[in-house]
């Protein structure tokens, strides 16, 4: 049993301290990854605490031989940015921010032009795309740890990453001089 699941055991049996230390271990690196799918720091929330209660939820029946914990939220954390990607798409209700242009943060504007560039060209990619790239490029998991999450195969992972990085390419092609980007 590794610390993950001694942790999650004893969180079960009523020992609060150790569903802290779960939390503090993974949230910040499954707000990354939300925040980097969705592009919307409150949405990733909630994707965070969403997952979080199904793992409390689930906790009693776990089983420490079946899979990892942190491969299990990394699953149930993609699952639900799909969720929320499709619902986006589904209902399309987009937000603007106004954005204060004094000239000391002309390099942040410039940044953040940069990011939100990136998270327009993430959002327009189909959902499974999306999120291989996200777990891919953005944290750093490797193509086997990919496919696990996503309940998928290695070349498959291969194959939505490869078309994916493509078209991102072609989306953020015509932006190059928008955004100060060297061709």
């Amino acid at each position: 049993m590794n610390e993950d699941d001694e942790l999650l055991k004893r969180f079960v049996q009523g020992e609060s301290v150790a569903a802290r230390i779960l939390i503090e271990k993974y949230s910040p690196q499954l707000y990354r990854m939300a925040c980097r799918s969705l592009g919307n720091t409150s949405d990733a929330e909630e994707i965070v605490q969403e997952t979080m209660v199904r793992l409390w939820r689930f906790a009693p029946e776990w089983k420490p031989d079946k899979a990892r914990i942190s491969t299990w939220l990394w699953r149930v954390a993609s699952n639900l940015c799909i969720d929320r990607i499709r619902e986006r798409e589904r209902f399309s209700d987009k937000a603007t921010e106004e954005v204060d242009a004094s000239e000391s943060q002309v390099a942040s504007l410039i940044h953040q032009d940069r990011v939100r560039a990136i998270q327009i060209a993430l959002g327009q990619l189909p959902a499974r795309q999306n999120q291989v790239i996200v777990l891919k490029y953005f944290e750093g998991h490797g193509n086997k740890e990919v496919a696990q999450i996503m309940s998928a195969s290695v070349e498959s992972i291969e194959g939505l990453y490869s078309r994916g990085m493509k078209k991102m390419r072609e989306i953020l092609m015509d932006q190059h001089s928008t955004l100060g980007w060297r061709e």
